[in-house]
């Protein structure tokens, strides 16, 4: 990793074998990462610009180097800060991302599968103490369960979650969001008829500590 001239940004280039402490070696290919990032407007000198970044990252894994079962990540990101005032802060946030999954050699075009999604995230921070924020997710697994399309059945998620924060001192922070989601996926009820199946919603509370 490292940073650009002039400040403008920093890149990322990384090795995985593996998923860490809990399965370190569970298949026979690597994967490599990489992710640029840009703050083109930092040169400016104004304020209310600094804090726009755009970045994009990609990932290329070969799961089974016998079969060539491979595995690509691609993203793509927008964030915006700002301190409006000493006690008034802004975060905006769009990211993207597309996924692409061969199983094995052998596979032809039409069973390889793609997934594809998007989120938008904001956060606003008043008094330096408390947080307001808020999140929508979109997930499609798998692009080809579609209605009307080759499979024919959805599988489509979509995620809302809103919250507020509070950090009473500088190395805690406490926060309670209500999350829900939402599918397209059609699931037989208790009377034997076809219908979406229902919402899952959740009340969280979380603490944070840092040091």
């Amino acid at each position: 990793f490292g940073t650009l001239p002039l400040n403008l940004g920093s890149y990322h280039i990384a090795q995985f074998n593996g998923e860490g402490y809990k399965r370190p070696e569970w298949d026979e290919g690597k994967a490599w990462y990489w992710m640029l990032l840009l703050t083109p407007l930092k040169m400016t000198g104004v304020k209310a610009l600094e804090g726009l970044a755009v970045g994009s990252s990609y990932r290329w894994e070969k799961v089974d180097a016998e079969l060539e079962h491979r595995y690509y990540l691609f993203t793509a990101l927008v964030h915006y800060s700002y301190g409006i005032t000493d006690y008034l802060g802004v975060n905006l946030g769009f990211e993207y991302a597309s996924s692409y999954e061969k199983p094995e050699r052998t596979s032809t075009s039409d069973e390889k599968i793609d997934s594809m999604g998007y989120s938008g995230y904001v956060g606003l921070t008043l008094f330096n103490d408390f947080g307001i924020f808020g999140r929508y997710d979109f997930y499609d697994p798998n692009t080809k369960n579609s209605e009307g399309k080759q499979i024919g059945y959805r599988d489509e998620l979509t995620c809302i979650i809103a919250g507020v924060s509070y950090q009473p001192i500088r190395y805690v922070k406490l926060a309670a969001d209500y999350q829900t989601t939402s599918y397209t996926a059609k699931v037989i009820d208790d009377k034997g008829d076809e219908v979406t199946k229902p919402a899952d919603s959740f009340l969280y509370f979380h603490t944070e500590f840092k040091f």
